[in-house]
């Protein structure tokens, strides 16, 4: 007799191409389950446009919410009972293309969730990823302990939220399950990252790199300013910055610090690029620099794919919150600290052997974050809440 395949719906406002980090990750762990022989299942908004590349996978894709209001979730489980799902999984937090119902930002997943429950009897089994925990608000925590009570498992992606929650009176387990890198990770050879130096005339005597959204909490001014006092004594360092922000404000605020400083010579926008160019800026740098200001932790995507091209990385720690095997492998400096990030950057230039080790460390941490054990994992946890 055949075994049936266990069905898997991600009920989700976001996926790939609509830009949110979470809906990337989806995306993957979506590939990765399929590899697994689950059936895997989305339903998500009617604003996404779903790449042509995830639809040959074999996920079985509904994006029908044109609003994610109390219609909208009743509907999006409605379907999910249609389709018989073994498992409803969700993550927070994540964005939502168009507008949102004012009352649901308010309310957990839950609501519309106990409601169909009642009205139709049927209880899908309902696992939570939640991928920031200390940094929402305390109206945000109320809302995810309902999330979390209602669901038969909740996986931690940060360590530091796993020591949270485990303080918690709440009857519920929580799993910790890494994030793994949502772009393809190509290491090129030094004769191909030389010729593209060459072709993009990166030439500089040291060229740092930041990759991911430029936001405040990233810390990027804290970058620009460490910048400014390295440009003091070495004329033609370079930045990189491998991103974009969502925020025109924010970067027209930035742009005019840049100017301020006369720092237009000394950085390199690179915009959107494809995910082989960003793999070969990266590679391209010296060093990365993170200047996260919550600092680094296991749940930042834009922090794993430098790691993962072994890059030599330079980040900020925050005690309680950055792991100990980060603190001991990475380059660290307390948060908002551009005098400190500067005279680490120094520090790293005058010593090459540091920048090796720096690489030898990013080599042994990516064993880490490796997407085939985070689907294995994945998928006990989902047997587990049968």
């Amino acid at each position: 007799m055949k075994k049936t395949k266990l069905k898997i719906g991600f009920i989700t406002p976001a996926f790939p191409t609509f830009v949110c980090g979470v809906g990337d990750h989806i995306a993957k762990l979506c590939e990765e389950l399929i590899k697994l022989d689950l059936e895997v299942y989305v339903i998500t908004s009617k604003q996404v446009k779903i790449d042509t590349y995830y639809q040959n996978l074999g996920i079985n894709f509904y994006p029908v919410i044109e609003k994610w209001d109390f219609v909208g979730w009743q509907k999006a489980y409605k379907l999910s009972r249609k389709l018989c799902f073994d498992i409803v999984h969700f993550q927070y937090p994540i964005r939502y293309p168009g507008a949102r119902s004012f009352i649901l930002r308010f309310l957990p997943f839950t609501l519309p969730y106990v409601w169909f429950s009642l009205v139709s009897g049927w209880i899908p089994k309902r696992v939570i990823t939640i991928h920031e925990y200390y940094k929402v608000s305390f109206f945000a925590k109320i809302k995810l302990f309902l999330d979390i009570l209602f669901s038969s498992n909740t996986i931690l992606v940060n360590h530091a939220d796993v020591l949270r929650m485990n303080k918690l009176i709440i009857p519920r387990k929580y799993t910790y399950v890494p994030i793994g890198p949502t772009i393809k990770m190509i290491k090129n050879s030094r004769e191909t990252i030389i010729k593209f130096k060459n072709e993009k005339k990166l030439n500089s005597d040291y060229i740092l790199a930041y990759f991911g959204f430029i936001d405040k909490t990233k810390g990027f001014e804290d970058l620009i300013r460490a910048l400014n006092i390295l440009k003091s004594k070495h004329k033609n360092i370079k930045l990189l910055v491998v991103g974009e922000t969502q925020s025109s404000k924010y970067l027209n605020q930035i742009k005019e610090t840049i100017k301020e400083l006369n720092l237009e010579r000394n950085i390199i926008w690179t915009g959107y690029i494809s995910e082989k160019e960003v793999c070969l800026y990266l590679q391209a740098s010296d060093l990365v620099v993170l200047p996260y200001l919550s600092g680094a932790t296991s749940n930042r995507s834009t922090l794993l794919v430098p790691l993962l091209l072994e890059s030599p990385i330079l980040s900020t720690y925050v005690l309680g919150i950055t792991p100990e095997k980060f603190q001991k492998k990475l380059a660290l400096v307390p948060p908002a600290s551009p005098e400190k990030i500067a005279l680490k950057v120094e520090d790293i230039k005058l010593h090459p052997k540091k920048n090796h080790i720096l690489k030898k460390s990013a080599r042994e941490l990516s064993s880490m974050f490796n997407w085939a054990d985070i689907a294995k994992r994945t998928n006990d946890i989902y047997y587990e809440s049968l």
